[in-house]
């Protein structure tokens, strides 16, 4: 999903199944500062989307006494690329259970095999 705020800011998020949609779970963040126009904003959000629906992407979890953390993977062939990675505070947010201190989400091409573009 692509979230765009009155900011400027926008998000890439995504939620495992099941979750609820206000269960934090991995968000890539873009902020206005980081770019030097908003067309240049924009760009880096639609070319990330396209990566990330595109090709496979991991998604690894790991859950720490104080820390939930995230680790974003696209998955280009043999090739690993990681496109991002956070952590935040157990306190403060409501995160989905997944049952396990460590948790890797996979997610196939979303374009795979698809015509035309």
């Amino acid at each position: 999903m692509i979230e765009d705020y009155s900011d400027g800011n926008a998000n890439i998020g995504a939620h495992p199944v099941g979750a609820d949609e206000d269960e934090y779970f991995f968000r890539l963040p873009y902020e206005p500062p980081d770019f030097d126009t908003a067309k240049a904003l924009e760009d880096k959000v639609l070319s990330e989307f396209e990566l990330l629906i595109s090709n496979a992407v991991r998604i690894r979890r790991k859950r720490g006494l104080l820390l939930e953390s995230f680790k974003a993977e696209v998955l280009l062939g043999s090739v690993v690329k990681e496109i991002h990675g956070a952590s935040a505070l157990r306190w403060g947010f409501r995160f989905h259970d997944p049952g396990a201190k460590e948790v890797e989400y996979n997610a196939p091409s979303l374009t795979a095999g698809a015509k035309g573009g």
